[in-house]
């Protein structure tokens, strides 16, 4: 299976600095690390962030709410990226990061035996998805609500 994401850089900035606590509860300590280790984290916070959402996509997981942190974005030796993912998730993924302008986009291919249903049930039902549009979505998630 295969995922992709795209994030508007300047629309995640303005959601970054308006919102207190965002980064803690999208990123994991590793992936702040990386990130505020650049020029313009941001930047690189977008890019990190398709990620994940190319993985729950790839991989039929749910919502952001209930992943965000249990997907880590690192890069290998090369400094080429590479994720994993705690929980029930027998898969493994292949990612890539690009950003161009004002986009910052990631593509995820899933490999290997899928997750049981009932693992997947166990998933969604952590943060149900509502009749909200993606973007309010995240921004709920990120503001704790």
């Amino acid at each position: 299976m295969i995922g992709i994401d795209a994030v508007d850089v300047e629309r995640f900035r303005a959601v970054m600095a308006r919102t207190q606590g965002a980064e803690r509860r999208l990123f994991t300590e590793h992936e702040q690390s990386y990130c505020r280790g650049h020029a313009d984290p941001i930047l690189h916070y977008a890019g990190t962030l398709a990620a994940k959402e190319a993985v729950i996509k790839a991989a039929n997981l749910g919502t952001l709410a209930a992943w965000g942190r249990r997907i880590e974005v690192r890069r290998d030796a090369s400094g080429a990226p590479c994720v994993s993912v705690e929980g029930p998730v027998t898969r493994r993924f292949a990612i890539s990061i690009s950003h161009d302008g004002p986009v910052a986009v990631a593509v995820a291919v899933a490999h290997g035996p899928e997750t049981t249903p009932k693992e997947k049930r166990k998933a969604v039902a952590v943060a149900p998805v509502g009749p909200l549009r993606p973007n309010e979505q995240l921004l709920r998630y990120i503001r704790g609500m």
